[in-house]
């Protein structure tokens, strides 16, 4: 209900597409199909609610409701397989496909050489999902077709299922209440680090989307109903006490300051009449500094259990980083941050000696276990990953691995400037992965997120709507240069 009240659009009525698995009677499905069905997706209408519900239950359920539909991730991948590889046509043999493939060439060739180098060590099997779960979103980017209304549903759907997790997982009203005494909240998600960074993903989200969201019919409830949710979403991330949050938010507001200054002085003019006429820009800007004083002044005053404000906690990491750079790590305090700088240190000694293949999808534990000095350093501190998704990447699958996700990006990026500029992605969605690539760069430096549910979980689904609008762009394209090529005396086409 709260889903459908901030996102209740008016849709494009599309056409039916008629078939032998669409009797006529089917009525609501006809109705559904109306509703959510797209050009350039040819996929029978019972298919096509059947991948939409799957998809949207599990962006639903995944964070808070696991547990009662776990049933779901199994029976959407294998319906959206059939689907994909059924009706997909060109999209099968997609750059993002056939990154699914090398994931897995990726995994196998790190598997045979550990059987070779250190088969002591080595896993007893080949661990091919390892890297191959990151690409779960090719198939859902097929059912989102590029659609506004399909990805604000994905997004708005996988929003509400976090906002319930403090009553699904945590501990209600008592957990959230004891953040303000200091104490780190996690509402059950795995640790308070992963819950800080969802709920700052979602605090970006609300803000990003701050138009859609509120202006329109019913603006001051539709206004409460968001400001409620980013309020409570900004109070999540204080009290699980993540830093690289608060820090991902600083150089995101630096970076929208000085691309809104650059845009009111070489873009619109340097007089105050250009100011006053570009009104949203400076509303904007003085937003972002505002929420963004806030955020830090908080995120500052802030007082652990220990007593230590997060001012001081930053600080001691700055220091303590210094002292790293220097060479000298015997003297660093135990602190989260100190185990993380020593074991990047180790990891990128273990990373020397085989940068090409890695030591395998285990290879953090193995720092960790058989870095004698590490050892002592940790004591009997319980580590098993080394709190940085670059370095554990690196360190398991080495530039093999590194290299696919660098071909990912490069390829996103260059498809999402080219659907934006052609139209296909509207410009607020835009701004949102450009923000979301930023803060995911910046949190993933601390936390090895993307090899954790949690992150594989985002990553999908930001990736998911992403990719759906560069194949949307590419479809459009597609049909264009075929009906270009069928016409007749048409540019570049010899008349018959």
């Amino acid at each position: 209900m709260v889903v459908a009240f901030l996102f209740g659009y008016d849709p494009a009525e599309r056409l039916l597409r008629s078939g032998p698995l669409m009797p006529s009677h089917f009525s609501f499905l006809e109705r559904l199909n109306s509703r959510f069905g797209d050009d350039h997706v040819a996929l029978p209408p019972w298919l096509n609610f059947t991948g939409l519900t799957l998809i949207y239950l599990y962006a639903f359920s995944k964070i808070s409701f696991s547990d009662a539909f776990g049933w779901v991730e199994a029976i959407f991948v294998i319906a959206l397989l059939y689907g994909f590889f059924r009706y997909g046509g060109s999209l099968r043999s997609s750059l993002p496909l056939w990154l699914v493939w090398s994931s897995m060439a990726v995994v196998l060739i790190t598997w045979i050489s550990s059987q070779f180098s250190h088969p002591d060590w080595a896993e007893s099997n080949p661990r091919l999902e390892h890297l191959a779960r990151h690409f779960l979103f090719v198939l859902m980017a097929f059912w989102l077709a590029g659609s506004e209304r399909k990805i604000l549903w994905f997004f708005g759907l996988a929003l509400l299922g976090l906002l319930l997790s403090p009553w699904a997982l945590g501990g209600g009203w008592g957990e959230i209440m004891s953040g303000l005494r200091g104490e780190r909240v996690d509402f059950g998600i795995r640790n308070s680090q992963h819950t800080g960074i969802l709920f700052g993903l979602a605090a970006l989200f609300l803000l990003v989307f701050f138009r859609r969201l509120v202006v329109g019919k019913r603006v001051w409830l539709r206004g409460s109903v968001w400001l409620a949710a980013l309020v409570f979403s900004l109070y999540v991330v204080f009290a699980t006490h993540t830093r690289s949050v608060p820090l991902a938010f600083a150089v995101l507001a630096l970076i929208a300051v000085l691309m809104g200054l650059w845009l009111l002085v070489f873009r619109f003019g340097r007089t105050w009449a250009s100011v006053h006429h570009n009104r949203m820009v400076v509303a904007t800007l003085l937003l972002t500094v505002s929420i963004a004083a806030v955020a830090l002044t908080a995120f500052f005053s802030t007082m652990d259990q220990a007593g230590d404000s997060g001012y001081k906690r930053l600080v001691d990491d700055v220091e303590m980083l210094s002292q790293a750079r220097s060479g000298d790590l015997s003297g660093l305090p135990r602190t989260s941050m100190g185990y993380r700088v020593v074991s990047w240190r180790a990891a990128f000694d273990w990373f020397g000696e085989k940068p090409i293949t890695g030591w395998g999808g285990n290879a953090g534990g193995l720092v960790i276990q058989h870095t004698e000095w590490l050892q002592a350093y940790i004591g009997d501190l319980p580590l098993g990953h080394l709190h940085n998704s670059y370095v554990e990447l690196l360190v398991r699958y080495g530039f093999l691995g590194f290299s696919i996700y660098l071909v990912l990006v490069v390829w996103t990026a260059r498809g999402a400037h080219r659907a934006w500029k052609n139209g296909k992605m509207p410009g607020d969605f835009m701004v949102f992965f450009l923000v979301f690539f930023v803060f995911w760069a910046i949190v993933n430096m601390f936390e090895s997120y993307m090899f954790y549910w949690t992150g594989v979980y985002v990553f999908n689904l930001i990736m998911a709507a992403l990719v759906s609008f560069i194949w949307n762009d590419q479809k459009c394209l597609q049909k264009a240069e075929n009906v270009r090529t069928s016409v007749p005396g048409a540019p570049g086409v010899q008349g018959a």
